[in-house]
């Protein structure tokens, strides 16, 4: 043994104190290196994810059964608020505010379930890509929601009493944030199907947020300055949605030829099992649930707590549908990346 450390232990002790250091500081550097090689890695996925073509992928059973399951259980759930349908081991509220906290827990614990499998089911990872993918749409539909719950859940006195303040701040933000949805072009990033399922979830949104806007009327300036011509804009808007549809249906082919060599233009030709009988549920989805609302026992939207969780699980599933039938209903043509 080294007689400097026999005879000085102190000078021995110091020495391996340091070797260890030197060591541990080696083993946090490569720790540090791999943890920011996995960070890079990661982040490099991330970013090749959002410029991904998802087209095919929302055309595989894997994904259109999965968002298809999803936006069945929603159409259950929203039929049970809306009939009310008796569930039994429930006890009922006594009170509104105890109704009104009561959705809102609910609200809140469905919007939850539905961002959890979004964003950690593999099976939903086309969906989360997809939002990830068109964010500035994605913000619009989390501004309508928001805008959905201020104005139910606030106390009418205080939204009539401040509505000099609300209403202008609201539709500025509002149209704020529907010219940054509407101003990015997907087409040319990915391909037209892109651009028409932003123009479906954008006039969703805006249907909604018109509607929401007309039965509050916010401090009576609604039915003062506009009266029955918001009304008309909303039927307009409505209408124009409908013509939207019709348009981005039609077929971009130049048609097929029949046995006598002339060709055909049969939209019908080109839909597939899924778009077809998607689009015939959603339609129907949209007129018996238009139809339930408008006959609604008392007034719909006299109902703030049945009015503010069916107007959100509406929009939540019109989306998740449109997605679909976006991806399948529609011929993929433009930049296919």
């Amino acid at each position: 043994m080294n007689n400097n450390i026999i005879n000085n232990p102190s000078n021995g002790i110091g020495r391996v104190s340091t070797q260890i250091i030197n060591l541990i500081g080696t083993a946090a550097n490569k720790i540090g290196n791999v943890a920011t090689s996995a960070s890079t890695a990661a982040t490099a996925a991330t970013a090749a994810s959002r410029n991904i073509n998802l087209t095919n992928q929302f055309k595989t059973p894997y994904v259109i059964y999965s968002v298809l399951g999803m936006v069945l259980i929603l159409v259950i759930i929203l039929f049970i608020v809306l009939l009310k349908v008796k569930i039994p081991f429930t006890k009922q509220s006594k009170s509104n505010e105890e109704t009104v906290s009561n959705t809102f827990i609910v609200i809140f614990a469905v919007l939850l379930v539905v961002g959890v499998c979004i964003t950690f089911l593999p099976n939903f990872i086309g969906v989360k890509n997809l939002f990830e993918q068109i964010s500035n749409v994605t913000y619009v539909i989390l501004y309508t929601i928001f805008l959905i719950l201020f104005f139910t859940m606030m106390p009418r006195s205080i939204i009539n009493e401040y509505a000099y303040i609300i209403s202008p701040i609201t539709a500025l933000l509002g149209m704020f944030m529907f010219y940054k949805g509407y101003s990015n072009n997907y087409a040319t990033a990915f391909n037209v199907n892109y651009e028409r399922i932003k123009l479906m979830i954008l006039f969703f949104c805006l249907i909604t947020i018109f509607i929401v806007y007309y039965n509050i009327d916010p401090g009576g300036y609604i039915r003062k300055y506009f009266g029955y011509s918001m009304l008309l804009t909303i039927i307009i808007t409505v209408f124009a949605f409908l013509y939207l549809m019709i348009v981005l249906t039609l077929s971009d082919t130049t048609g097929t030829a029949d046995a006598k060599g002339a060709t055909t233009n049969n939209l019908l030709n080109s839909f597939s099992g899924i778009s077809s009988y998607g689009s015939l549920g959603f339609l129907l989805f949209i007129i018996i649930t238009t139809i339930t609302i408008s006959t609604y026992p008392g007034g719909f939207f006299n109902n703030t707590s049945t009015s503010v969780f069916g107007m959100i699980l509406i929009l939540i599933i019109s989306i998740l549908w449109s997605v679909v039938l976006g991806f399948n209903l529609f011929p993929e043509i433009g930049n296919n990346k």
